[in-house]
């Protein structure tokens, strides 16, 4: 921690309950400490991160007799809502840098080249940052392995290895670490008692949103309580098409759950007209229950990729998306047709998971073998399970995910490299403009 309190830029990285969170918090204070009117932002790249991050490290201060913890951030933002995203690009840049002091960003794996180049930009240049992640989830979506790219860049990184949410021998710390280590047979022999017999994957799916069925339908006119019972259980699919595929599952899921949640004489029952055809089914409705996750970024109402929202009546009866992130913890409350670029969230892809954690979990990997489904594939699912975990995959698919491990070969690494090369090596020449975004980082 000493080290990090006097960089002007750290990496800490690792897994699950390894203490990141503690980490920040001892951070935090002992800048507060020296300085009370620091300005400090915390951030991460989806809003469900950002709010995961938040709800950690509230728990960690609970009760803090600090008089440090007076000035302790009130919120936790998005990257793209901290940027200032709007139409024309980013509010905040190099001539119009973040009134801040210390950044800390959390799930920094998700980091892509992009991001991460306009938040070095808009970073002044007395700032601290601090990134936070796990180095062997998956890589970003869009180009570049930043985060894995810095880990294994040099002097800067702080790898967290104990972990103290899982005692030693708990099974879902186990398997994480054989993948983590390649240890393909421990892996595989691991994950066989996590796995349902036959089709009865098929039953656990739908009783793991029992409890956030019964809450939709008990208290409809509570929306925090939904989304909060919603984000204990989630499926995650290797795939979006086939028939393990998010598509399937969530056509599936809804057929079979949404008319559980309807009150009786619903006017929000889809109209059939006797064809087997999804578009005449409830899969192809707003309903009441129906959960959604963003796909799009939406600066002008607050909506970003990633925010996951459920749908329930308001005080007139009208159906509205209800997401979090209003002032103070409250509920905001949109009309669905303003929802940006949404699906429905029953199942998602492990890459849309990122950056949240559930007490309940069921992976389901398609039948045969598929280029998406690697080690870091596997663990980055994985690490998402708190609790427990239910896992659906032949040996011979899982065997070869955990073989095919993919790593990126982007070139911030070999920059940050030649850039301290010439620095040890007493060259003075700056950076030129169009060098990555860590050139600050070195």
């Amino acid at each position: 921690m000493h080290r990090c309190l006097n960089r002007q830029f750290s990496v800490i990285s690792g897994g699950p309950g390894t203490g990141k969170t503690t980490t920040v918090v001892h951070l935090l204070l002992a800048w507060l400490r020296r300085s009370p009117q620091m300005r400090i932002a915390l951030a991460a790249p989806t809003g469900k991160a950002a709010a995961r991050m938040m709800d950690s490290l509230r728990q960690q201060t609970q009760g803090l007799n600090d008089p440090a913890g007076v000035h302790w951030p009130k919120e936790g933002h998005t990257l793209h809502r901290l940027l200032g995203a709007g139409p024309q690009g980013f509010a905040h840049h190099t001539k119009r840098p973040l009134a801040l002091d210390v950044l800390v960003v959390d799930e920094a794996s998700m980091l892509d080249l992009a991001l991460a180049r306009a938040l070095f930009d808009a970073l002044p240049p007395s700032a601290h940052l601090v990134l936070l992640g796990d180095k062997d989830q998956l890589a970003s979506v869009e180009a570049g392995s930043v985060f894995a790219d810095l880990c294994a860049a040099g002097p800067h990184v702080e790898q967290l290895t104990q972990n103290f949410r899982f005692g030693k021998g708990t099974g879902i710390a186990e398997l994480a670490e054989h993948i983590r280590q390649g240890d393909e047979e421990a892996a595989a022999s691991a994950l066989a008692p996590f796995e349902p017999q036959g089709i009865t994957w098929w039953l656990k799916a739908q009783q793991g949103y029992e409890t956030y069925v019964q809450a939709v339908r008990d208290q409809p006119h509570d929306p925090a309580g939904a989304l909060e019972a919603f984000e204990k259980f989630r499926i995650l699919c290797a795939l979006r098409e086939g028939p393990r595929g998010v598509q399937i599952l969530n056509q599936c899921l809804t057929e079979a759950l949404a008319p559980l949640m309807q009150p009786a004489g619903s006017r929000f029952a889809p109209v059939r007209s006797g064809s087997p055809s999804w578009s005449h089914s409830w899969s192809s409705s707003w309903y009441i229950g129906r959960p959604v996750i963003v796909g799009r970024n939406e600066p002008r109402l607050g909506l970003y990729n990633g925010d996951i929202g459920v749908t329930l009546p308001d005080a007139q009866g009208e159906l509205r998306v209800w997401f979090a992130g209003g002032p103070e913890g409250a509920m905001r409350a949109f009309h669905p047709a303003q929802v940006p670029g949404h699906e429905t969230a029953w199942a998602m892809t492990a890459h849309r998971a990122q950056g949240s954690e559930f007490e309940d979990l069921l992976v389901l990997l398609p039948e045969q073998e598929s280029r998406v489904v690697t080690r870091e594939w596997i663990y980055t699912a994985v690490t998402r399970a708190r609790s427990h975990l239910m896992w659906v995959a032949p040996k011979a698919v899982l065997l070869a995910g955990l073989r095919a491990s993919v790593r990126r070969h982007g070139a911030l690494q070999g920059q940050i490299a030649r850039e301290r090369q010439a620095l040890s090596s007493g060259e003075t020449n700056a950076p030129s403009s169009g060098s990555d975004p860590a050139h600050t980082a070195h």
